[in-house]
């Protein structure tokens, strides 16, 4: 299945749940950008691909952008676009990998957080994505990148990763590791009256690496500023 399918029919529904306080979550995300060195300094444009519910959207228009957000699921968009109804953020609805078509947006800055540049159908893909942001960046520009390191396979019981629990839902992913891929699988049980229902559904990610992403930055052009491990996820600033 793909990302987009998954994200349709199964994690689109519990996508919000699964964050848990959102303005808790997206106040954090604005003091990472502060101190990442993230504010506006050019155009005073950001680009959000793979914007989700919002978390970094909103956090990069209280910093003071106009912001185009991008996803590829109706639900979250629809949160999205709630959130945002007083701030300078234009939500659409597009392809990750149609990036040249915001050029004339200008953007100083470009972000995809979250895990999502694994979305992307392989590697190439990958590659190109970042190749099209440099493109469309001005000189200056920065383009900020989070995403998990899956270099290191994990084994038996550690592919089993808690994410969130209450008295109604239970959700654990679970990974699957391939040379090239990593299949993620999304198990939730759900309380429906006096019963627990599972509800699952599994999708591939490319397997990316650090290393391998950092390089088709250098490739790009990019001079690497940061690179940061926060909470499990890789954090890396470049810019052009």
């Amino acid at each position: 299945m793909s990302a987009e399918a998954h994200y349709a029919r199964h994690l689109g529904n519990f996508y919000a749940w699964m964050l848990g306080d959102f303005q808790e979550k997206q106040q954090e995300q604005a003091r990472l950008f502060r101190e990442k060195g993230l504010l506006p300094a050019l155009t005073r444009k950001a680009i959000d691909f793979g914007a989700g519910n919002g978390l970094q959207t909103v956090a990069l228009a209280e910093l003071g952008y106009e912001v185009r957000a991008v996803d590829f699921n109706d639900q979250l968009l629809a949160e999205l676009q709630e959130r945002t109804q007083d701030l300078p953020v234009t939500v659409e609805k597009g392809d990750l990998r149609d990036v040249t078509r915001h050029q004339s947006f200008a953007p100083e800055l470009v972000v995809c957080c979250g895990d999502t540049l694994p979305h992307l159908a392989s590697k190439e893909e990958i590659r190109q994505w970042i190749d099209d942001v440099y493109t469309i960046l001005p000189e200056g520009g920065k383009l900020l990148l989070t995403f998990r390191d899956y270099s290191q396979e994990l084994t038996d019981t550690q592919r089993f990763l808690p994410v969130r629990q209450d008295d109604t839902r239970i959700h654990t992913c679970i990974l699957e590791y391939f040379p090239e891929k990593v299949r993620v699988t999304d198990q939730v049980y759900e309380r429906e009256g006096d019963r627990w229902v599972q509800k699952i559904s599994s999708y591939e990610k490319v397997r990316v690496t650090r290393a391998r992403i950092i390089g088709y930055l250098l490739d790009a052009g990019f001079t690497i500023l940061e690179d940061d491990t926060i909470q499990r996820l890789v954090w890396v600033v470049a810019k052009k």
